[in-house]
């Protein structure tokens, strides 16, 4: 089955959820797919909701102005703003991202199926 979202944000991610340093300024975003029904307040969650699916290859990137792409290399790749990123699995170390259209984002309810090691 394909279901088509929109996601939107207000504007820049939060600080807490992103990683800031004198040239790294970026936020990984991965998706869950949440039982019909089921609300979500804005801000931090106070508790994990029942989620039945997440985007586990793919995610939402938001690239801030101050990164230079120099010490994480691959967010060089990505636009200044958010845009969606899909896992580029490596032979050794951490996996990474690369650009893809956001209609490609994929959320996968198979909770065995591998995620990207990015952290």
């Amino acid at each position: 089955m394909v279901v088509v979202f929109t996601v939107t944000l207000p504007g820049d991610p939060p600080a807490a959820a992103r990683t800031q340093a004198s040239s790294v300024d970026l936020g990984v975003g991965i998706l869950g797919l949440l039982p019909p029904g089921t609300s979500v307040a804005d801000g931090m969650l106070s508790s994990q909701p029942t989620v039945v699916g997440y985007s586990r290859r793919y995610a939402i990137i938001y690239r801030g102005p101050a990164d230079s792409g120099t010490t994480i290399r691959w967010t060089a790749a990505f636009p200044v703003g958010l845009s969606c990123g899909r896992c580029v699995d490596a032979t050794a170390g951490f996996d990474t991202f690369e650009p893809v259209d956001c209609a490609l984002l994929v959320i996968d309810t198979d909770s065995t199926a591998p995620g990207c090691n990015w952290t």
